[in-house]
């Protein structure tokens, strides 16, 4: 019954309607078809996941849900700044839902996000891109400057040609420091378009003008990129 409902539903819905339903399942099976063909194709790589020890186990475990809190806790500092309030258990769900998302397809977590901010919330998608946006900002500027750091390093003492990748970082840093603290300016104009330009450019600006997020941003995104670099250490001694 509820099949006929359904079939006897899909077959009244304008044309318009079925064409983007189409497209979602086909996308659908095509991740999993792709994701099944990497299993294939290195499924004798997967077999030493099997010589995991019990200590790997847990501290690749513990590595992953410390980088879950603090995208979670990162995304609310975001939201809170304008005017949002998520309980615990939310900024964490959708923080694990983000995470798991964005692994099966590029950036799929994060647009379910941004779609459950503005369904709850009514937090504009525009804005939501903006502070994306500003966030990997953030991210870039303390990678490259964590980078900067460690090439220069390594490249006086042990490794000269990495001293072309230290001009090259500093060279990003300087520039993004540059556009951090300059923000967007949009000319004046009256369109949709230019609306959602100009949301985007209000949610970018404001993170970069509001200190106490900008270090709040900063405290956290340090952290997320030193956890990574240890969850990169124990998958690779974990493969072997």
């Amino acid at each position: 019954k509820y099949l006929s409902q359904h079939i006897r539903k899909e077959l009244l819905m304008p044309k318009h309607a079925v064409i983007p339903k189409l497209l979602k399942y086909v996308s659908t099976s095509g991740v999993f078809i792709v994701f099944g063909f990497l299993l294939l194709e290195y499924q004798e790589d997967l077999y030493s996941i099997g010589d995991i020890s019990v200590f790997q186990f847990f501290s690749i475990s513990l590595l992953i849900l410390i980088g879950l809190t603090l995208n979670g806790s990162k995304l609310n500092r975001i939201v809170t700044n304008f005017g949002l309030r998520m309980e615990t258990k939310e900024w964490l769900g959708l923080s694990s839902m983000t995470t798991a998302l964005n692994n099966i397809f590029f950036k799929a977590g994060s647009i379910a996000t941004s779609n459950y901010l503005k369904k709850k919330y009514n937090f504009p998608y525009s804005s939501f891109a903006g502070t994306f946006l500003g966030d990997q900002f953030v991210i870039l500027f303390i990678a490259a400057f964590i980078g900067g750091i460690v090439s220069l390093y390594l490249g006086l003492t042990k490794y000269q040609e990495l001293l072309l990748v230290f001009l090259g970082l500093a060279f990003a840093i300087t520039l993004l420091f540059f556009l951090m603290r300059g923000g967007i300016k949009l000319p004046q104009g009256k369109n949709r378009v230019f609306d959602l330009l100009k949301n985007s450019t209000y949610s970018f600006n404001t993170i970069l003008k509001d200190k106490n997020l900008l270090y709040s941003l900063g405290i956290h995104n340090t952290f997320l990129i030193i956890t990574i670099g240890f969850r990169l250490y124990a998958t690779c001694s974990i493969l072997h």
